[in-house]
């Protein structure tokens, strides 16, 4: 298969850290590259080989015709550019979240479903060490039906809650979902000490399993996330370990010869993911439709916290 023509558009802070260094390690060919501030284009192409520069993407997309594209951003480009791109008919990436809420999601997954093209959403946890291993071990049938998932995640201190739940803490709810299926049930409370912004989310999924999503703006000083899982007859797995009863510790997540941060962090394999799926060997791990459940998800939890009248 000849190489993937790839066009990007946004060349900011997130795509320089996580997606620009690797990309030319996916068998594709760098076209061009889009970002409304010519300079940051232009840096792109000097430091990671793209062939042109473009300051407007439909230009670039109606001259270019590429097998598939990138759109990375804030939320806001992800669904105004996103939806356009989609519309022309172009495979699309965006890192997640895909828009504000679910509902503008979703219209992004119709969309993507009318066109009849992929459209993936970049929640990059998916694709990490840690959670491929515990994928792993879940489709072991000694681990047996998960009955119950616990996720913490941070709040940045003073951070407006709202933006929290859109942009970081739907990491948490997408990786509940990832591992326990689809959530029946969400009730959530808030916390009301004075200098922490916290908040709890107790979930039923359809499976008849529960869990909760744990907020906390005191977790800043260590891990932004911890995930623990309980399968049956005490089976304990978390994003560092796995405890089967009357065995050793097992450690996951470790990286293997060859594999650096951006396989620790699934960008990666999340990349990789997205081309396959594109080049139509390989199942779409993270389609925007299920990113829409989880953004549906997470309207469900902002809207709670405002009927209780927490400070968002």
């Amino acid at each position: 298969m000849d190489k993937l023509r790839i066009c990007y558009i946004g060349a900011g802070r997130f795509t320089n850290r996580r997606n620009f260094p690797h990309l030319a390690e996916h068998d594709v060919d760098l076209v061009a590259v889009c970002d409304l501030e010519e300079e940051k284009a232009r840096k792109a192409q000097e430091e990671y080989g793209f062939g042109k520069v473009y300051t407007d993407f439909r230009k670039m997309l109606e001259k270019e015709k590429p097998d598939a594209v990138f759109c990375v951003g804030p939320h806001r480009m992800h669904y105004g550019v996103g939806k356009k791109v989609l519309e022309m008919g172009f495979p699309l990436y965006t890192q997640k979240p895909p828009a504000a809420n679910g509902q503008m999601a979703q219209e992004m997954a119709d969309i993507s479903k009318r066109k009849g093209v992929v459209a993936h959403t970049g929640f990059t946890l998916r694709f990490s060490k840690a959670f491929r291993d515990m994928k792993r071990v879940m489709k072991n049938e000694a681990f047996g039906r998960p009955t119950l998932c616990i996720v913490r995640y941070m709040v940045r201190t003073g951070s407006d809650l709202r933006a929290a739940a859109i942009d970081m803490n739907s990491h948490a709810v997408d990786a509940g979902r990832f591992f326990m299926g689809d959530i029946e049930e969400l009730k959530v409370e808030g916390g009301w000490q004075e200098g922490v912004r916290s908040y709890v989310a107790t979930a039923s999924f359809k499976s008849g399993a529960v869990g909760t999503f744990n907020f906390s703006s005191g977790m800043m000083g260590g891990e932004i996330m911890d995930v623990q899982i309980v399968g049956e007859e005490g089976h304990v797995l978390t994003d560092r370990r796995y405890k089967a009863p009357g065995k050793s510790e097992e450690r996951i997540g470790v990286l293997e010869a060859g594999e650096g941060p951006h396989h620790a962090s699934g960008s990666w394999w999340d990349v990789e993911n997205y081309l396959n799926a594109v080049r139509g060997i390989e199942e779409d791990i993270s389609p925007i439709q299920s990113a829409a459940r989880t953004m549906q998800d997470v309207d469900k939890i902002i809207a709670q916290l405002e009927e209780m009248g927490a400070a968002l």
